[in-house]
């Protein structure tokens, strides 16, 4: 009985999904939910509103460079550590299980690290010492990924297990206002950001003036001014190669652009072909050459990686050349992004259709053919 119930717009979404046999994280399969309560295209066609579907959420993510002190690094590296620790002692416990065909929930795995892990564990009080939002999202993790393989050796026949992390790279706050938001004091023009079990540190980012009515993930009033210009709703850690931090903050924007009417006749069509000497050829004839400066790049990442391979590993000339190395590929990723972004923008604000060759480049590139052109076409992005 459908009768004066609204049904969420996220529900709705999974639900069609799960009828198209989609998969969808949280629901069971279309033949178990077909068993169940058999055919139900019927019960998503009463759910949609006369005035058809609801526009499902966007959702963006801005990155900010953090600047935390010596203290704040051993806070963070502490909750990684913890974090990689925690994940492999799940793996260890729960992939017996799984192998016998039995997967756990989200519920049965947050239960046992507040029952047994904190309580029993050599690494109890570590674990009492992270905020528990972050071992949460831990635990989502580990569910992930037994479900994953579980489905993958059901597949291939299989009989693998999911691996283990040495090294973690990030940790997640779930939801922002638990554990961490953005305090503005009175008279200081800092840009600060406050994580739980870390503390206050500063961040290179704009602020967006705030009225103080827009609300959070939680539903609380936000009186301050906001990094973004929207309802954040996670918060991620990340460190990468070089040794700095990160913070990556997904939002649903205020305002969203307007919605462009699709036309049965476009007014700019174009064709493009895929290349590696030339990164796109037009149907206008333009050619687009393949960016050089990357070439230079490259010629720097091998110089710099014979020097690291004359040291011996682990000595601290080899750490100072991997730290050279892991820049210059960071450089090298940050340049093919940009290009590639400032040319794509430029392709849709000059056209309204856009046609690419239907072409395998995965398969392309695994071909033993076109062995020597690989790099190349890689670089092509």
């Amino acid at each position: 009985n459908l009768d004066g119930i609204i049904p969420d717009n996220d529900f709705i979404i999974s639900l069609s999904r799960v009828v198209r046999g989609l998969d969808c994280k949280g629901w069971p399969d279309k033949k178990t939910l077909d068993g169940a309560f058999g055919d139900l295209s019927e019960l998503i066609k009463a759910m949609i509103p006369q005035d058809g579907p609801r526009i499902p959420p966007v959702y963006r993510t801005e990155t900010f460079k953090l600047q935390p002190n010596r203290t704040q690094k051993h806070f963070l590296e502490s909750i990684l550590n913890t974090c990689n620790m925690l994940q492999n002692e799940l793996l260890d416990h729960f992939t017996p299980m799984m192998e016998e065909g039995i997967i756990p929930s989200s519920k049965d795995v947050s239960s046992y690290v507040v029952h047994e892990l904190k309580r029993n564990s050599i690494n109890g009080q570590l674990y009492r010492d992270v905020p528990a939002t972050i071992l949460q999202e831990v635990c989502d993790r580990v569910c992930t990924s037994l479900s994953m393989t579980s489905k993958n050796n059901a597949i291939t026949e299989k009989n693998q297990k999911p691996n283990k992390r040495s090294k973690m790279r990030s940790f997640v706050y779930p939801q922002v206002g638990r554990g961490v938001s953005f305090p503005r004091k009175a008279g200081e023009n800092r840009k600060i950001i406050r994580l739980a079990g870390v503390g206050e540190v500063r961040y290179d980012g704009h602020m967006v003036r705030t009225d103080g009515k827009r609300i959070n993930s939680l539903g609380r009033r936000i009186p301050y001014e906001n990094p973004v210009p929207g309802v954040m709703k996670r918060c991620r850690v990340v460190k990468d190669d070089t040794g700095q931090w990160f913070c990556q903050i997904t939002y649903c924007p205020d305002k969203l652009s307007p919605e462009r009417i699709i036309q049965d006749h476009p007014r700019t069509p174009i064709g493009i072909d895929l290349g590696a000497v030339d990164v796109i050829t037009t149907s206008e004839g333009e050619k687009i050459a393949n960016f050089g400066e990357l070439s230079k790049l490259r010629v720097k990442i091998g110089r710099e990686q014979t020097r690291m391979n004359r040291c011996e590993p682990g000595s601290e000339e080899w750490e100072k050349h991997r730290k050279r190395i892991a820049h210059l590929y960071r450089h090298y990723r940050n340049r093919q992004r940009d290009d590639m972004h400032k040319l794509s923008l430029d392709l849709i604000r000059k056209h309204d259709l856009i046609v690419f060759e239907d072409i395998n480049i995965k398969r392309l590139i695994s071909k033993e053919k076109t062995r020597k052109l690989r790099f190349a076409q890689s670089e092509a992005s």
